[in-house]
């Protein structure tokens, strides 16, 4: 399959992915990536890429593989997993405060759905209902939890 006309290459270990080039990087990740990492700008979406493949990713999720999404707040991204194939059962969500995962069920009206493991957890307590996933997961997704801190 060709790639579309906004589509870019970037090299992963000895193969070409391509990638949507019309993808938005946030002003302020681009100024870290830019001015202290000291990538060109013209190279930054390409370097993005070849850190973090979502299909790769994914596909190991399919494969069975266990992602926890720390401070997942609505879950959206979880959403977005599951409806990219992932089965649910290979997605933990942990949030401090449980209100924010009912909201996501509110907004998103799949209560009755979508099954994956939420926990309501403190992930700077030395023990939590995270112990429970001590040794059993392959991907931590930290961007919602990581955005407290900036």
């Amino acid at each position: 399959m060709a790639p579309s006309q906004d589509a870019g290459v970037a090299k992963v270990g000895n193969k070409d992915v391509w990638y949507d080039s019309d993808v938005e990087i946030q002003e302020s990740i681009r100024k870290i990536l830019e001015l202290y990492s000291g990538i060109a700008p013209a190279d930054i979406l390409s370097h993005v890429h070849k850190v973090v493949e979502y299909a790769e990713i994914r596909d190991r999720l399919k494969q069975g593989q266990i992602l926890v999404d720390l401070g997942c707040a609505f879950a959206q991204d979880i959403r977005q997993l599951v409806c990219d194939g992932v089965p649910a059962e290979n997605l933990y969500g942990v949030e401090l405060d449980e209100r924010f995962v009912d909201l996501g069920y509110s907004l998103f009206l799949d209560r009755e759905k979508l099954r994956p493991s939420f926990l309501v957890a403190n992930v700077l307590e030395e023990h939590s209902d995270l112990d429970r996933l001590d040794g059993k997961v392959d991907v931590v997704y930290a961007s919602q939890f990581f955005h407290l801190f900036g």
